[in-house]
């Protein structure tokens, strides 16, 4: 080896393997199941998110680095679609797409193929309707679905009936008509580890060949949506914040334990609301709203309740951002996307070769550069450090599809090419570059080659020098 000085010095080396292999067996293993097909780690590396053909999604978590994976659910979609006339959409469409947030909290799928996108909605609860398991209705602006069979009775009686905390997908009662719209769900971890369905959403703008959710990235409190679509492409942004949705003052005449009177109401109060104001500091939540001026909570006031309340929602709402290709020739915008650790940075590729790169500004995503290139399919892969200095792009189909990653750095309010980066055994059709990804900030940088067999290999960065390859 050789000091800072350049004097050259005898050295022995002592191979320590720094990677080690663990296995997550499927628990119920299956012929042609693919077992696999996508697998997804969150950034503290204690959730794994593994999907099959069959559409299903199995949650594994870990109590400690050095502890084994335990299996904690298996997900299914909660939505239904239909391919043709009859036909269902193939259930591999179906966590094709997944992201989990930095807190790990969040987990979203994305089913950008979806088509006649439709739940077991049935419309608004009514009498004398013979409703079966699993069917789905609004009664008092919440959804509630069938946990027994029966001709329901002149009142709604809710020992048939499980209350969903989400919305159906069609709300309206119209089932989708579309072809390959596309459909996300999400879903919050509860303090059992268990993921539980929070809402199924649709585009804010539906149209056949959307594929809304073909890719998901959650930053702070924010999820980006992309839908790449056959044509420009466009990537959605959701908010998770509190509105106010109606307001209401106390009655005291009538009010007693959970029971609440109140008068000049504005807005819809609904089950499920948190109410706000005097006595009311525990996060208390409206049970059940018996008429006009009256509900029920789910618990007692903390002290003596007067004034004026707020009935409020916490929930994830669409943004009035969204974000489009600048350029007239960019296509499937929202191919890949990747977002920092810290929310600062956001990438969007399109095609033919084009990535847009967004820094946060006074909380919004204003574009940095836009970086180009000829080669199809530039960008097909990205990753972006925790705070956003360097920015890695996949070009998997560069000279004959060998493949070359590029790492961009943030320098001076622009990014500049900081290294080209190809594979340790270069060959035709091997498409180095297909993914990659920065592990402990920058400093390491992942690489898979899919080569048909695949291959990944492992490059890190040294006291801010070149990466070197460290494995393969």
């Amino acid at each position: 080896w050789t000091d800072d000085t350049g004097n050259g010095k005898w050295a022995t080396w002592k191979y320590t393997p720094v990677y080690t292999g663990t296995e997550i067996p499927n628990s119920i293993p299956e012929n042609g199941l693919n077992y696999g097909r996508r697998v997804l780690i969150n950034t503290a590396g204690n959730i794994a998110a593994v999907s099959n053909v069959r559409g299903e999604v199995t949650v594994y978590d870990k109590a400690g680095p050095a502890l084994p994976w335990v299996e904690r659910q298996t997900i299914i979609a909660p939505f239904i679609s239909i391919a043709g006339l009859l036909d269902p959409t193939p259930d591999s469409y179906t966590g094709d797409v997944l992201a989990i947030s930095v807190d790990g909290q969040w987990l979203a799928t994305g089913t950008p193929r979806a088509t006649n996108v439709a739940s077991f909605y049935k419309g608004t609860y009514a009498p004398l309707t013979v409703y079966a398991v699993n069917d789905v209705v609004m009664n008092n602006g919440t959804a509630y679905q069938c946990t027994v069979a029966h001709t329901s009775g002149g009142s709604f009686d809710s020992s048939k009936w499980l209350k969903l905390p989400y919305i159906p997908v069609d709300p309206d009662g119209t089932n989708s008509t579309l072809t390959e719209q596309g459909v996300i769900s999400i879903y919050r971890k509860d303090v059992n580890n268990i993921f539980t369905l929070v809402n199924t959403i649709l585009s804010p703008e539906p149209q056949d060949d959307e594929l809304f959710g073909s890719g998901l990235a959650f930053g702070d409190n924010t999820l980006f949506v992309s839908a790449r679509s056959n044509s420009a492409g466009k990537v959605y942004q959701l908010d998770y914040k509190t509105t106010v949705e109606a307001t209401a003052s106390y009655n005291p005449v009538g009010s007693s334990g959970t029971t609440l009177k109140i008068s000049s109401v504005s807005g819809q109060i609904r089950e499920g609301m948190t109410i706000v104001g005097t006595g009311f500091t525990k996060g208390q939540v409206v049970f059940q709203v018996l008429d006009s001026s009256t509900i029920v909570l789910d618990s007692a006031p903390d002290s003596d309740p007067s004034g004026t309340f707020e009935f409020t929602l916490t929930r994830w709402q669409y943004s009035l951002s969204s974000y489009v290709p600048t350029e007239a020739g960019d296509l499937n915008y929202g191919l890949e996307m990747s977002i920092s650790k810290d929310s600062s940075t956001l990438a969007v590729s399109a095609n033919p070769g084009s990535v847009y790169i967004y820094r946060k500004t006074n909380g919004e995503y204003q574009l940095s550069t836009r970086l180009a290139s000829l080669t199809l399919q530039y960008g097909s892969s990205l990753s972006i450090s925790d705070s956003g200095e360097y920015v890695a792009i996949g070009n998997s189909k560069n000279n004959s599809n060998r493949g070359l990653v590029e790492i961009w750095k943030y320098v001076t309010d622009e990014y500049q090419l900081d290294q080209t980066i190809v594979s340790n055994a270069p060959a035709i059709n091997n498409h180095f570059g297909s993914k990659v990804s920065f592990m402990n900030d920058y400093k390491t940088l992942v690489v898979l080659s899919n080569s048909g067999v695949g291959f990944s290999e492992v490059f890190d960065k040294y006291n801010q020098k070149s990466y070197i390859i460290s494995a393969s």
